[in-house]
């Protein structure tokens, strides 16, 4: 106990001590005008009777309450006694300015407003050299040094002009500080580098005083707003009650986590309450409780409560147990109440603090999340306030010649409620009475503006502003989307006032915890001045059409149809052309994450082709069933302030856009069926623009693939490609499909069963004589079936008016056991006309032989027992004979008749297939094989006609297969090109 007595009597007394220590300081009060300057602001002038020295040194504390023109902060300037400027020092966010002699840019911008900065600077004439520190650090390490002159070109010291110092005014741009200074000292002499470095520094004040300038400077101060004060060193050095600036949100918060995404909203992990020192909590402790606004708005039921930085997330938590929540170290102070922690609920458990009880025994768990109102508590957070280190709240959605300012930094203010306070002139604060947010400016009470969000929004996120009289933005009174937040360029302000990344904006997958990254993700924004029905522009000088690009994927060919000359197509249609008229928001490297919505398709302009070989001209749409899409190529540029909504802006002459959309069409394709089945068919898909567009449009070929099988029935996709042609005065663009025939499957149907008939048909002429019916029988069936073939072939084809090539085959076909018939029947005449007569009787006996009546009834007898045997019946020759012997004088008799006889005329049709066999074999075996004339046409049969077949068979496959290989090379040659 009586440790922690003494440390924070120890506190107070260093306290006491540094509050000590004061400057002699002056404050520069606004004069509220919109000029740079009035009668009251005046100046701040010394003379101390002496020329320019050859060297000089000075160093000076300054606080700039406002930077209302020119980004302006000025700090001291040497002159000659008629007010001739000879180094004039003054900052800009980015940069430290010697004026018009050399300057340091810095890397980044720096805030120099509403904190103490301390400068020193040494010139030397002679030795043309100038060195200063900030802050304790080398200016010119901080940044790139820029010479503009050389010191001697701009004062010559052998003059002996004599000087005057002027403090806080710019002569050339008449600009004053709005805001103090302290602590000016002024040197004859160079500083050295140490020196400078430690008068700079902004934690000690070590400098002796100045042999010009000191604190006794009597200075010549003119205008009413300049004020004399004491400026006490504890609020100008940077100690980490002024480098880090707690600020209180008197806004309550059920749960620990909302409590802590409101300090968020101002910097990541920036709530307030990591304690190393008693003092650490009891500088926390006093600042809350000294807060009117918390007292008021953090009371509920005579408790003031605030979450503190630390949870366990341990069942049964011990105080050992309590971690800070961003950097994991344990609780180095013991503040807990005695009966505290008692883990009364779940897991995981937070603090609280009463700020109404003692600062030891303030601590109390409660769960992370709870639900009672009646526990709800405020939160502090911690704001870096550095040059380089702050948070830099900004409010987007103006208009570029706004008259409010657009950059802010957040203060309590004197009633303790959330203030955020311009670079210039403006003011945004919580009004408690209205419950609302007002923004107002310093300078002219009549342009404010309104806003109805509560006050634990504090002010951030994307909301409705009232704005009156902001005339250059706007009419007098306007109703405007603003967000206000602490968002850089590259990232998003979700509505809440938190910041994301601007990369996960739009990409399908909520990032913020209101789900707002989400929200209107649009692509194209056209504006009133897009004509859609007109092409885009194009930038080139020698081109005036805009270029189309192109492809396809064919999916599958659903039909080829031959006859009714149609091919049925699925494909895929993609145009891709650049319109520079555009602007597209927020793209992704995947384009699946950049199409365009239905709105959006129908409010740019595409092309529209037309499908020119299609029965009834069908042409290209955009529907629900297309897909427009942006790729990312180009790059982005970043929205400005005017749009509240922080997005990557694409030009559109860098990002193409892609129309694409799926087609199942019928197109008209005139096959040409003469060298089938050697023929190569090419169908085209021919699309043209519609109407007079193409005056405006240039289609070029792209990529074409195709997706689908490439074997089609009895067809075979053999190549294909896009090319363009001008037909009828139009620019058409065709896409080749080039199929080749299937021959194994034609073999198979056709070639192989004719070849086979031709084969039996022609086997007949090595069957024995005697199967002369036989072979011819065979010849004739082979002849209709091949008949039936050619038909069935003819009718399963188009009907043309030349001749094709298959009917050339099925021709020659039918040729071969057509002249088998006749051969066989001419061979046969030969056999039986050579003189030989095989039954053995001549004509001469058959002429004179009377066959008497009594020679009837033998002939009866034997026929009778001829039939009783199973010969032939000859009944009919029977009658014959009967009829005869009835009505001629003179019969012949059967002897006569058959004569000398080697076979029995019955047996050539006897019914026993044997006796009838060797009965036609007796009869050829008399025919005279040996004539000439049989002998010639037998070898015309046995080999003439193979060699012609076989001929004719080589001819035509090589004559078919040169023509398929001569247009594959046609096609080759074509790709090449292309």
């Amino acid at each position: 106990m009586r440790t922690r007595i003494f440390q924070v009597i120890s506190f107070i007394l260093t306290v006491s001590a540094r509050d000590a220590l004061s400057l002699q300081g002056y404050k520069f009060l606004d004069n509220k005008l919109a000029t740079r300057t009035g009668p009251d602001n005046g100046q701040m002038i010394f003379n101390p009777g002496i020329s320019v020295p050859n060297q000089m040194s000075f160093c000076a504390w300054t606080y700039a309450e406002f930077v209302r023109f020119g980004d302006m902060i000025p700090v001291l300037e040497i002159l000659t006694d008629d007010l001739q400027p000879i180094v004039s020092v003054f900052y800009q966010s980015d940069q430290f300015v010697v004026d018009e002699i050399q300057s340091v840019s810095f890397p980044a911008p720096l805030k120099l407003t509403r904190r103490w900065i301390k400068c020193c600077l040494s010139v030397d004439f002679q030795m043309n050299s100038i060195s200063g520190y900030i802050n304790g650090k080398d200016m010119y390490m901080m940044g790139e040094h820029n010479i503009f002159r050389r010191l001697d070109d701009t004062f010559d010291p052998a003059k002996n002009a004599s000087m005057v110092v002027r403090a806080a005014h710019n002569g050339r741009m008449n600009q004053p500080l709005i805001g103090s200074i302290a602590g000016i000292k002024l040197w004859n002499k160079k500083l050295s580098e140490t020196e400078l470095a430690s008068y700079s520094n902004c934690s000690m004040d070590t400098e002796i005083d100045g042999s010009i300038v000191n604190s006794q400077t009597p200075w010549n101060i003119t205008g009413s707003l300049i004020e004399r004060t004491e400026v006490k060193f504890s609020e100008v050095s940077c100690t980490k009650e002024n480098t880090h600036h707690m600020v209180n949100i008197p806004a309550l918060y059920k749960n620990f986590q909302h409590g802590v995404t409101a300090c968020n909203k101002f910097l990541p992990n920036s709530i307030a309450g990591e304690f190393k020192s008693l003092e650490d909590a009891q500088y926390y402790y006093n600042l809350s409780k000294s807060n009117p606004a918390v007292l008021e708005e953090c009371w509920t039921g005579g408790r003031v409560l605030h979450w503190m930085p630390y949870m366990a997330e341990e069942l049964i938590p011990k105080k050992e147990d309590f971690f800070h929540v961003y950097s994991k170290e344990k609780l180095q102070v013991d503040l807990w109440r005695a009966s505290q922690p008692n883990n009364k609920k779940n897991a995981p458990f937070c603090v609280k603090a009463y700020l109404t009880l003692d600062l030891e025994g303030s601590w109390y768990d409660f769960p992370c999340e709870d639900s009672r109102w009646g526990w709800a508590s405020c939160v502090a957070c911690t704001i870096p306030r550095t040059l380089d280190q702050y948070a830099n709240i900004r409010l987007k959605g103006l208009c570029s010649k706004t008259a409010f300012d657009t950059e802010f930094e957040v203060f309590n203010d004197e009633s303790g409620y959330i203030s955020y306070i311009g670079q210039k002139h403006t003011i945004i604060k919580y009004v408690p009475k209205t419950e609302q947010w007002l923004m107002y400016s310093t300078i002219n009470p009549n342009l404010t503006a309104v806003s109805s969000n509560n006050i634990g929004s504090l002010g951030f996120g994307t909301h409705n502003w009232t704005i009156r009289n902001d005339v250059s933005c706007s009419v007098p009174d306007e109703t405007k989307i603003l967000t206000l937040s602490t968002c850089k360029d590259n990232e998003f302000t979700c509505k809440n006032g938190l910041c994301i990344d601007i990369e996960l904006r739009c990409n399908s997958s909520p990032d913020c915890d209101d789900k707002s990254d989400e929200f209107g993700c649009r692509k194209i924004d056209p504006g009133e001045s897009y004509l859609k029905f007109i092409a885009p522009t194009v930038n080139t000088v020698n081109d005036s059409k805009v270029v189309v690009d192109v492809s396809a994927d064919i999916i599958d060919i659903l039909e080829i149809d031959e006859i009714s000359s149609i091919l049925q197509v699925q494909f895929y249609l993609h145009f891709t052309w650049l319109d520079n008229r555009l602007i597209y928001y927020d793209l992704r490297t995947d384009e699946g994450l950049n199409n365009l919505s239905p709105l959006e398709k129908q409010l740019i302009w595409y092309p529209v082709l037309v499908f020119e070989n299609t029965e009834f001209k069908l042409s290209t749409v955009v529907d629900d069933d297309a897909s427009i899409t942006i790729k990312k190529m180009g790059d982005f540029y970043l929205s400005g302030l005017e749009d509240p909504t922080s997005r990557q802006n694409y030009p559109g002459q860098d990002n193409p856009i892609t129309l694409s959309r799926f087609y199942n069409t019928r197109f008209l394709c005139e096959y040409n069926m003469a060298w089938y089945p050697f023929d190569i068919q090419k169908c085209q898909l021919n699309l043209a623009m519609k109407g007079n567009s193409g005056d405006f449009v240039n289609l070029e070929t792209q990529i074409l693939t195709f997706l689908g099988k490439l074997e089609q029935n009895e067809y075979i996709v053999e190549k294909y490609f896009m090319s363009t042609a001008e037909e009828d005065g139009k620019y058409v663009l065709k896409i080749n499909i080039i199929l080749g025939r299937r021959l194994l499957a034609i073999i198979l149907t056709t070639y192989i069963p004719t070849m086979l008939l031709t084969i039996i048909s022609h086997a007949t002429n090595y069957f024995k004589p005697f199967f002369f019916e036989a072979s011819v029988t065979v010849n004739l069936t082979s002849l209709l079936v091949l008949v039936t073939l050619f038909v069935n072939f003819s009718n399963s084809l188009p009907p043309t008016s030349y001749i094709k090539n298959i009917d050339i085959y099925l021709i020659f076909c039918l040729m071969i056991p057509f002249l088998e018939v006749l051969l066989h029947t001419y061979i046969d005449y030969l056999r039986m006309d050579s003189g030989n007569d095989p039954i053995g009787t001549s004509s001469q006996t058959q002429k004179d032989s009377v066959m008497y009546p009594e020679d009837l009834a033998s002939l009866k007898q034997r026929l009778a027992k001829n039939d009783d045997n199973g010969g032939t019946n000859l009944s009919g020759l029977r009658k014959v004979f009967e009829s005869s012997a009835s009505t001629r004088e003179y019969q012949p008799t059967v002897e006569d008749i058959l004569g000398n006889t080697k076979i029995n005329p019955n047996d050539l049709i006897s019914r026993n297939e044997m006796v009838e066999v060797e009965a036609r074999e007796n009869l050829y075996s008399h025919s005279n094989e040996d004539d000439i004339h049989v002998r010639i046409v037998k070898h015309v049969m046995q080999f003439g006609i193979p060699l012609g077949i076989i001929t004719f068979h080589l001819t035509y496959w090589i004559i078919g297969i040169l023509h398929v290989t001569s247009e594959m090379d046609q096609l080759e040659k074509i790709d090449d090109v292309l």
